[in-house]
């Protein structure tokens, strides 16, 4: 969605146009798309390195909590400093880590009243499956009770 006043957008003066707009407009949405994943991929491989130099010897700490050094990498030691924060009370990190871990309870409602909207469902269908049954058994007695009829009348 564009931002600013809508008075000052200059209006289409042909086909053409249009044309050449919207060509340099994806061209420059594929570019900044290129660039936001390559800036991702850098951040994954920079978390992905292995832990070299802290402040405080966090790796040796991790070891100490039985971490294996394989998994001392600069994204655990992130968690770990998140964590810790968590543990010194820091609020904000105690609610990224529960969003994070699926412990936040507004999920928890929403996974609780999508399992009952399932349900209503899955009750709905059965009905309405019964329903179909029951009607169809309605019409083999009705053909029957006709052919019963032409019967006693021949």
């Amino acid at each position: 969605m564009s931002k600013g006043n809508p008075e000052n957008l200059i209006p289409v003066r042909s086909k053409n146009e249009a044309r050449k707009k919207g060509k340099n407009g994806g061209i420059a949405s594929g570019v900044s798309r290129r660039k936001k994943s390559a800036e991702k991929d850098c951040i994954k491989m920079l978390l992905n390195l292995p832990i070299i130099i802290t402040k405080d010897d966090v790796k040796g700490k991790l070891v100490n909590l039985g971490v294996d050094e394989e998994y001392c990498t600069n994204e655990m030691l992130i968690a770990f400093k998140l964590f810790s924060l968590a543990v010194g009370g820091d609020l904000n990190a105690i609610k990224y880590i529960d969003e994070r871990t699926d412990k936040n309870p507004m999920l928890e409602i929403k996974r609780d009243e999508l399992e009952i909207k399932r349900r209503e469902i899955e009750l709905k269908e059965a009905t309405i499956q019964n329903t179909n049954t029951n009607v169809g058994i309605l019409a083999d007695v009705l053909e029957a009770l006709k052919n019963a009829k032409n019967d006693v009348e021949q």
